[in-house]
């Protein structure tokens, strides 16, 4: 687990230079995670493992996928941002607002019913035994407000851009980052805090892609907005991690500390025995399960298929690997490193120009959300996360309209 910590504390020293605030954050929360590992490993599970080869090929791995975005910050105080054509912000903009309006609505009804149904702990200890506590609704709405929940950081990336780049109405820019809450209201739907802390990761990093073209009256708005917003998303974070981790026990305090510890550190520590012991691979299908119809797997089923699991390998399934650790499961080492690098020189191609436009932005969000977002497991391995990325190269195409501004904006951080 100390590799893990050296190997990020030297990225980030090597990267520091660059003054890229983007991937210095996503680095330092890397170096976090390490160090949480490390406590983990040797202080609540020792049992823990990793070979050698299990943690250099993880690092190879994680480290392709980071390489573009050490690109983009390498050359990110020379770039040169061309605005995308207005009329077409607006008009997306406002699909966006409408999208996420409805998605917002639709799962905050099934959540009021969810957390007035009774102990939200006992639902997700029923909910890890099979049982049935979906309150989400069935049907191609449902299915609509799962894919508009996921575009809830393009409307917080469009909240920004506006506010740097444009003189649209505090009403309008309200909409883009208000209506961005639906992921965190379709998170609750299924007792996840994820959808707190996605909110949170996608703000943070919009903040430091626009915060050099930001004025003093943009500033006070936003951190009005993360004050408020953010402030909530934060209390609810920390109220539902207490419920799930609190005990009543004289050492309760300690003991939720190294819960959440343990939490933040189980990817590092976990992917070394999945390297290790597990070599029937799944296939493309459990990554992209929409492409073959998929249509996901019942509570008991899920509970059955990791009981399963433990009994033939040793460790649960249902555990957290990273996202890396879907893809080998998927794919086996050499298809998963393969594609890694396939990714890296598609992505950094994409991220080595100077002129940065709207495509390029949504480029480097993507890029970041598969190693910030994504560190825990691979969050787009279903319906609606499939959707979410089938249709953001469409919304790329959209916004790559010829019309755009010629004005051009130089960086300097």
């Amino acid at each position: 687990m100390v590799v893990y910590l050296i190997w990020f504390i030297l990225l980030f020293l090597i990267t520091k230079k660059y003054k890229a605030p983007i991937l210095n954050v996503v680095i330092l929360f890397y170096i976090a995670a390490s160090a949480c590992s490390i406590y983990t490993h040797y202080i609540i599970t020792p049992e823990a493992y990793s070979t050698f080869l299990s943690i250099t090929f993880h690092l190879l791995v994680l480290t392709l996928f980071i390489y573009p975005v050490v690109v983009y910050g390498k050359n990110e105080r020379f770039h040169k941002i061309i605005q995308m054509d207005e009329e077409r912000f607006t008009t997306l903009s406002y699909v966006l607002i409408v999208l996420q309006a409805f998605s917002t609505l639709y799962f905050l009804y099934y959540d009021v019913e969810l957390f007035a149904s009774g102990d939200l702990g006992a639902l997700r200890n029923a909910a890890s035994f099979g049982e049935d506590v979906s309150y989400t609704g069935k049907g191609i709405d449902r299915t609509i407000a799962g894919v508009g929940a996921y575009y809830y950081c393009i409307n917080i990336l469009f909240f920004f851009y506006s506010l740097a780049f444009l003189h649209k109405s505090k009403w309008f820019n309200l909409l883009l980052i208000i209506t961005s809450s639906s992921r965190i209201f379709h998170a609750f739907s299924y007792l996840g805090r994820d959808g707190i802390l996605l909110w949170l990761f996608s703000f943070i990093f919009s903040f430091f892609l626009f915060k050099p073209y930001l004025g003093e009256k943009a500033k006070g708005q936003v951190k009005m907005v993360f004050v408020y917003v953010g402030g909530i998303a934060i209390f609810l974070l920390g109220a539902i991690s207490l419920s799930r981790f609190g005990t009543d026990s004289s050492n309760g305090l300690m003991d939720t500390f190294n819960s959440l510890v343990d939490y933040f550190g189980q990817p590092l520590n976990n992917f070394g025995q999945l390297f290790d012991k597990f070599h029937e691979y799944s296939g493309t299908k459990t990554i992209f399960p929409w492409f073959y119809g998929g249509t996901g797997t019942t509570g008991n089923q899920a509970v059955t298929g990791a009981v399963d699991f433990y009994n033939r390998y040793g460790f649960f399934s249902n555990i957290f690997f990273s996202f890396v650790g879907n893809f080998y499961k998927a794919w086996g080492p050499w298809l998963t490193l393969s594609i890694a690098i396939v990714y890296s020189i598609i992505m950094s191609r994409c991220l080595s120009h100077k002129n940065i436009t709207m495509v390029s932005m949504l480029i480097l969000m993507f890029c970041v959300q598969i190693i910030w977002h994504n560190y825990f497991y691979f969050l787009y391995n279903n319906r609606v996360g499939n959707l979410y990325m089938v249709t953001l190269p469409l919304l790329m195409w959209y916004c790559s309209s010829k019309k755009s501004s010629k004005k051009k904006n130089k960086m300097i951080i």
